[in-house]
């Protein structure tokens, strides 16, 4: 009689996927399924089950934290460092943070709100997302005050997030978008 495999292993020999590999599976699942994917279908998009995805990733809302982190590394790699002193300096946060949102339109939906610890998982992407920014703000002197720098760089950060989500159902254009954002914070943070 030949022996049976745990449920959730792979064949005898085969090497289970990394965290990493697993993350890029969500993605590439949450890209073709949408924002609502299962856990089941990321599972098996990762080529295990879902006590496997469990074991190496976690439940939906460590999923989802994993995925928010990786989208803030790709949000501050868009996000050009502008002279904050520069007239437009706002385009150069802006425009890039709303072309990466919209283009990973899914998984900025699935990390925001998807889950239900949807709180913890905004403020992971919020203060992930930030803290660079709070650094530009104090090095550019837009302010000396470390904490001031904070409230300013969530407040954009927050600002940036609500906006691209409401306007993913909205007809309003990039450019409209981006626009009326730089106005709010070039005349918003203490010129």
């Amino acid at each position: 009689m030949p022996t049976r495999r745990r449920p959730g292993r792979p064949p005898r020999g085969a090497e289970l996927p990394d965290r990493d590999a697993m993350l890029d599976a969500a993605e590439a699942a949450i890209r073709h399924h949408g924002h609502g994917v299962s856990l089941e279908t990321i599972a098996a998009q990762a080529g295990v089950t879902k006590p496997v995805l469990y074991d190496r990733v976690g439940g939906r809302a460590d999923l989802a934290e994993g995925l928010a982190a990786r989208l803030v590394e790709r949000l501050i790699g868009a996000v050009t460092t502008p002279e904050l002193a520069r007239p437009g300096w706002a385009r150069a946060i802006v425009e890039p943070t709303v072309q990466l949102l919209r283009s990973h339109r899914e998984l900025f939906l699935y990390v925001t709100h998807s889950h239900s610890p949807v709180v913890a998982t905004r403020l992971t992407l919020a203060t992930q997302s930030a803290a660079p920014l709070a650094e530009l703000l104090v090095q550019s002197k837009r302010t000396d005050d470390p904490i001031t720098a904070q409230l300013w760089a969530h407040g954009v950060v927050g600002m940036l997030n609500m906006a691209v989500l409401w306007s993913l159902d909205t007809d309003v254009t990039d450019e409209h978008l981006v626009s009326a954002l730089c106005a709010l914070m070039e005349t918003g943070l203490g010129q």
